[in-house]
């Protein structure tokens, strides 16, 4: 067993408590073990703090990787905001002595001090490095029927100089990863695109174009369920859907269909785009 010191991050945790209770039913059944981190902050999503204050940024993301590093374990998160902003403060840390200094001097004042000995890993990259093989080991019923739009997500696969899971400008990993377990994924051009979700709130109007922009494009496709590794993507794609509503999933809940647990056993029931059917 693989053991992991487990950040859900702030959105699955405080809304979609669904979600980690369908990740820890799949990573229980691939052998992940996961130790919850007690006294964490929010990880200061890169699109909020960080633009305005970099090295509050930085001090409150070590501080977090720090209670990370008492474990001995890598972290590991669901949320590609959390995995974008911890990640690419840990790899600051480790390779800027300066600024790691400076954290670590405003660190003092609570007792901690990065040391950068472990790593941040997205649940995408484990299921990565666990391959085909394996996953395909667990699959107890295939889908029928579906067509899956597999959205990535912005902050999976950028900044590139630290997120190093798949080409920024043509991702295919997740399509990978949805057709493992036997779905079949639909090509659409806005795949690329921000789902709009950082701009709710600031500017709705915008948010639900760019949200719309996407799902014409995946209903043009033929697309009956959409998949996404981003609970914020998730979000705008369950919430804010005005009519003909293609229903979402986090991919972790599209494995453990797969894998046999239940809609019921997985709490699917608390998504907001209803369907009867999830195709197994």
């Amino acid at each position: 067993m693989t053991d992991y010191a487990f950040y859900p991050g702030c959105l699955i945790s405080t809304r979609l408590p669904f979600l980690e209770k369908s990740s820890k039913l799949v990573l229980g059944e691939l052998g992940v073990g996961l130790t919850d981190l007690k006294g964490t902050n929010c990880c200061f999503d890169p699109i909020v703090l960080k633009p305005m204050e970099h090295e509050v940024w930085l001090v409150m993301a070590a501080r977090t990787l720090t209670i990370a590093e008492e474990t001995g374990m890598d972290l590991l998160t669901l949320c590609n905001g959390c995995f974008c902003s911890l990640n690419e403060a840990n790899q600051i840390l480790k390779n800027d002595e300066k600024k790691r200094d400076g954290v670590n001097e405003a660190l003092k004042e609570v007792d901690r001090e990065f040391k950068g000995t472990m790593d941040v890993r997205h649940v995408v990259q484990l299921i990565q490095d666990m391959g085909q093989e394996k996953i395909s080991e667990k699959v107890k019923k295939g889908p029928s029927g579906i067509k899956v739009g597999a959205h990535h997500g912005c902050h999976l696969i950028r900044p590139r100089e630290f997120a190093q899971i798949d080409d920024k400008r043509r991702p295919t990993v997740l399509d990978d990863l949805v057709s493992w377990v036997g779905a079949e994924t639909v090509n659409h051009a806005e795949d690329l695109m921000c789902c709009g979700g950082g701009l709710m709130g600031v500017d709705d109007k915008t948010g639900q174009v760019m949200l719309n922009s996407i799902l014409d494009l995946m209903r043009e496709e033929g697309t009956t369920h959409i998949v996404t590794p981003c609970p914020y993507c998730f979000v705008q794609f369950d919430i804010r859907q005005k009519e003909n509503s293609i229903p979402v999933l986090y991919l972790l809940e599209l494995y453990g269909l797969a894998m046999g647990f239940s809609p019921d056993e997985m709490g699917l029931k608390h998504h907001r785009t209803k369907t009867e059917d999830w195709g197994f």
